[in-house]
């Protein structure tokens, strides 16, 4: 009988030895699942976070490039009012020239008439003081109208010299539209300039041909003195009877008024059919820019509304993965009250050996906790100097790296991979210490195998480490 019962108590120790064995395999197993759900949540929160950060970074790009497209748009707008306006102001002053060109053209007609007015008088009066006065007069009339129509001849070839130069220097730095606009402000007075020069040389050598066939008909009627007709005073008295024949013929004068003011009426009418087809093409111009407007507003709705409805899309699967992360942990949860249920049978069922081991894991545990809580001392000591190493602290493999301090110091738990370290009085004194230093924030980072929420490479802090 006693050696039965040895026997069927050396079973009953067999028995619960392979069941402690097997519960502590499937501790382990547990434990290693859970290890591995919890590598997979940071993953899963690492991932988030740089999908976030690339959000808020393709934002900012964003934002940036309307910024840009808006402060181009008002710079281009800006420098369209202003090319406007001195365009407003050219033709303004080009109407005022004109105008004031023509005033003075008229009041030398009138200056003219007047003086052949008061010349004929004076020749019906007295003919050779009238022919004497005239001889000066013509003379100094013609040298007058020769100066001018060769400054102005030169103005003209200069001023078109510059606008080409100018076009030519647009052209070479790329300037397309500013040359194009420069040769249409520029351009009709030019033309209308060297068309009135033209007119001038041809009615100038229309009526030096009059001038010639009057002298050629009055020639013999002309008393010349012959000391007049020797050859040094051949050229000045052919320039004095070609003023004098001007002045007398008043036809050839009005022949020159009436081609010059034709040649200005047709290149004004030309201006003015050329300032319509401009207005026209600018008419043409506003309604283009109006459309691109349209579009790009479009556009820019379609985007605001992509952006909406990507945001929207992302709540719903943070919605979701919550949701499938709360059902997740309700499973886990159900799970392990049942396996509290099943233990605590085979616990009622085994009786006393089960208990008695239970007891023992019990005081293990305590004994544990002792020896956690001597150990997360140095931990926070060696946190306090700047670095944590893999050596020296595995009792935090798989820990949190952050733990919120509460209002007491004595109330401070650091999680560990079994149990929880309360803290001794002098890690509470390295605490105060840390929470003195970083009183801006009442979190404290802590720094385990590589963790990366620390402001400091893993190996910078390994080599101060060492040499510290």
């Amino acid at each position: 009988a006693t050696e039965a019962s040895t026997r069927a108590a050396a079973e009953a120790r067999a028995e619960a030895e392979a069941r402690a064995a097997s519960e502590a395999k499937q501790r382990q197993a547990a434990r290693a699942a859970w290890l591995e759900q919890q590598a997979k949540e940071g993953r899963e929160a690492r991932r988030r976070r740089a999908e976030q950060y690339e959000v808020k970074r393709r934002t900012a790009e964003r934002q940036e490039a309307e910024r840009g497209i808006a402060q181009a748009a008002a710079m281009e707008q800006a420098r369209r009012h202003a090319a406007a306006k001195a365009i407003k102001h050219a033709a303004v002053n080009r109407l005022c020239r004109v105008a004031a060109s023509r005033h003075e053209k008229e009041k030398a007609d009138a200056a003219a008439a007047w003086q052949l007015r008061s010349a004929e008088l004076e020749r019906a009066a007295a003919a050779v003081r009238l022919r004497e006065r005239l001889e000066g007069r013509a003379a100094a009339l013609i040298r007058c109208t020769l100066a001018e129509w060769r400054a102005d001849k030169l103005r003209t070839r200069t001023a078109a010299a510059a606008i080409a130069r100018r076009y030519r220097e647009m052209r070479a730095r790329g300037e397309l539209r500013a040359a194009r606009m420069t040769l249409r402000r520029y351009g009709a007075a030019y033309l209308q300039r060297r068309l009135a020069a033209a007119a001038a040389a041809r009615a100038a050598s229309a009526s030096a041909a009059a001038a010639e066939l009057i002298a050629s008909r009055t020639r013999a009627a002309t008393f010349i003195a012959a000391s007049e007709r020797r050859r040094a005073c051949k050229r000045l008295w052919a320039k004095v009877r070609r003023a004098v024949a001007v002045l007398q013929s008043n036809h050839a004068w009005r022949q020159l008024r009436k081609s010059a003011a034709g040649v200005i009426c047709r290149a004004a009418r030309r201006s003015l059919a050329r300032r319509r087809l401009e207005g026209a093409s600018a008419r043409l111009q506003r309604a283009w820019r109006a459309l691109r407007r349209r579009r790009q507003a479009t556009r820019r709705r379609l985007a605001a509304h992509q952006m909406i409805a990507y945001a929207f899309r992302r709540r719903v699967a943070c919605r979701l993965a919550r949701r499938q992360l709360i059902s997740l942990q309700s499973a886990r949860q159900l799970s392990e009250r049942k396996q509290a249920k099943r233990n605590q049978a085979a616990a009622l069922v085994i009786g006393f050996a089960w208990r008695r081991a239970l007891y023992a894991r019990r005081a293990a545990l305590q004994r544990r906790r002792v020896v956690l809580r001597e150990r997360g001392a140095v931990t926070i000591q060696a946190m306090t100097r700047g670095f944590l190493e893999r050596e020296r602290c595995t009792l935090l493999c798989g820990s949190k790296s952050t733990f919120q301090f509460p209002r007491r110091l004595e109330e401070c738990l650091i999680p560990f991979t079994v149990g929880e370290a309360k803290l001794t009085a002098k890690a509470r004194a390295d605490l105060a210490f840390v929470i003195t230093a970083l009183k801006a924030d009442r979190t404290l980072k802590l720094r385990v195998l590589g963790c990366t929420q620390h402001t400091e490479a893993s190996s910078i802090a390994m080599r101060r480490a060492k040499t510290a």
